[in-house]
């Protein structure tokens, strides 16, 4: 009980020493004359942000027979449009980029074809300029030695809180 109010007051503490140090020259030069204090403009940013997630692999549209979705020429188009309009962005993909499934097996699935289609989505990515991925589920199926190859070959960073080297 005493920590939460504690921890309600103490910015209050902190404010207050900051207006009544002596040795802070801006708020006492603020309390007698705010007109005398020179206020910095700043110029906001402005950007816009792509996200993308779930591609799953995918390199065409889904097929989706009224509105097939997705695909990295789509992709592209949109984002150099975006570029052509003046925009600032920053690419980033939310992850199940490489492969269609958690775990994929020798015998049973398409290994090469689905390494060859993840090659194309690095080299897609790396030309769109991405900024950021965070690995999915699905983008380990190979395992966590194919997806480091992957990062190498990227462009962009891979960020996750949970991986490290062992």
């Amino acid at each position: 009980m005493l920590n939460r109010a504690l921890l309600k007051i103490l910015p209050i503490l902190f404010i207050w020493s900051v207006i009544h140090s002596s040795q802070s020259n801006f708020w006492n030069t603020f309390l007698e004359d705010p007109s005398n204090v020179a206020i910095t403009e700043f110029t906001p940013l402005d950007f816009t942000i792509i996200n993308s997630s779930n591609v799953w692999g995918e390199t065409e549209p889904c097929g989706w027979p009224k509105n097939p979705l997705g695909g990295l020429a789509r992709k592209a188009t949109i984002i150099d449009e975006s570029i052509s309009n003046g925009e600032s962005l920053v690419l980033v993909d939310a992850g199940d980029l490489l492969f269609h499934k958690s775990a994929l097996y020798e015998g049973k699935d398409n290994i090469d074809g689905a390494k060859i289609r993840a090659n194309i989505i690095v080299d897609s990515y790396n030309a769109m300029e991405y900024h950021a991925f965070t690995p999915g589920s699905k983008d380990f199926a190979l395992g966590m030695e194919y997806l480091r190859k992957m990062e190498a070959k990227s462009n962009f960073n891979y960020i996750s809180c949970n991986l490290f080297n062992s």
